[in-house]
């Protein structure tokens, strides 16, 4: 749009009131889902892309027509689908405040700033939580937390991680293998419950991916766990990561972490903890109780899930953030979006 100066603080104060408006009109309930049928924009948008600069008018008044017309009302006081709506005050003037200074967090040197509040806040959200000090920066290990795009992205990273050690250890003890004849005898574990977001990043990975059943609590428990890794190993299959979750997002239930993790030290498996849905609740003393075993372990990798910063460590109010915590093989991811 090319907006000068004395036209982007009109347009930025409208927005900010409009913002404000939207808000408020949703928290006194109304329609929250729209009455659309697949491939509605197209209908209401040109075949092209405008050749010409349009006003930010134009484009304020195409957002009202055609964007909201076709949106589902996530922050409506009468939505309850999915999870909590990850937006709030706050969080956008993060995302503003972000976005004045144009930094790309990819380094130090790129954005010194960045790197470095993205250190300190991952050490106060591990303290939060009531990490070990191993999750934190500057001690003992290479522990410490990163942020990271989405839930679904961290847990294929993990898996990745799991993935190439495994490579690294097989290829050590026997050299002659190949990386595919490897990875075709890997196998990973989840409950039947956890998230799609698993199962997809094991096809994305290239490893099988065992789906367990669970115990009377909706639980993968450890004699569960134990049984399909036998199994596994007795058909020369390399059992190597773990995906114990802490509130499914279908029920809340929770895997039973205080017998997951002493059979994946024992195992050399890689634990990770997917707390999409329940994670952010450890901040709060009375519900650590369903974390037991996260503390017990050295060499496991863990996934907690909370609204706490932005996508980059500037974004610091931004509440659609996910955190990595990691330590040697322990990684936690706190957010609270899947």
């Amino acid at each position: 749009m090319g907006l000068e100066t004395p036209e982007f603080r009109e347009a930025a104060h409208r927005i900010i009131d409009r913002i404000i408006d939207y808000h408020e009109e949703l928290q006194c309930g109304g329609v929250t889902i729209p009455a659309v049928e697949p491939g509605f924009m197209k209908e209401r948008l040109p075949n092209v892309g405008p050749e010409k600069k349009e006003s930010w008018l134009t484009v304020f008044d195409d957002f009202e027509n055609v964007v909201i017309g076709g949106t589902v009302h996530w922050i409506s006081s009468n939505y309850f689908g999915y999870f909590p709506s990850g937006v709030s005050y706050p969080s956008m003037l993060g995302d503003i405040q972000c976005s004045s200074t144009a930094n790309i967090g990819f380094s130090w040197t790129s954005s010194p700033s960045c790197t470095e509040l993205e250190t300190v806040m991952m050490d106060w959200l591990a303290k939060a939580l009531n990490l070990p000090d191993f999750f934190l920066h500057n001690r003992r290990g290479p522990g410490g937390g990163v942020i990271q795009g989405s839930a679904s992205e961290s847990t294929l990273i993990t898996l990745l991680a799991a993935r190439n050690k495994v490579i690294r250890e097989e290829l050590s003890r026997d050299p002659k293998q190949s990386i595919h004849e490897i990875t075709a005898r890997m196998v990973a574990y989840a409950s039947r419950y956890s998230h799609s977001s698993v199962e997809r990043a094991s096809k994305v990975a290239l490893v099988t991916m065992r789906l367990l059943d669970v115990d009377e609590h909706i639980s993968v428990n450890g004699s569960i766990l134990q049984e399909a890794i036998e199994e596994d190993r007795k058909q020369r299959k390399i059992p190597m990561f773990v995906c114990a979750t802490i509130g499914t997002t279908s029920c809340c239930t929770y895997d039973n972490l205080m017998e997951l993790e002493p059979i994946c030290e024992n195992e050399n498996i890689w634990l990770h903890v997917d707390a999409a849905y329940a994670g952010s609740a450890l901040l709060c003393p009375e519900y650590r109780y369903i974390a037991q075993g996260l503390q017990v372990g050295r060499f496991q990798v863990f996934i907690f899930i909370s609204n706490i910063c932005g996508n980059d460590a500037e974004k610091c109010n931004n509440e659609n953030s996910h955190v990595v915590f990691r330590t040697s093989r322990r990684l936690i991811l706190i957010s609270k979006s899947g």
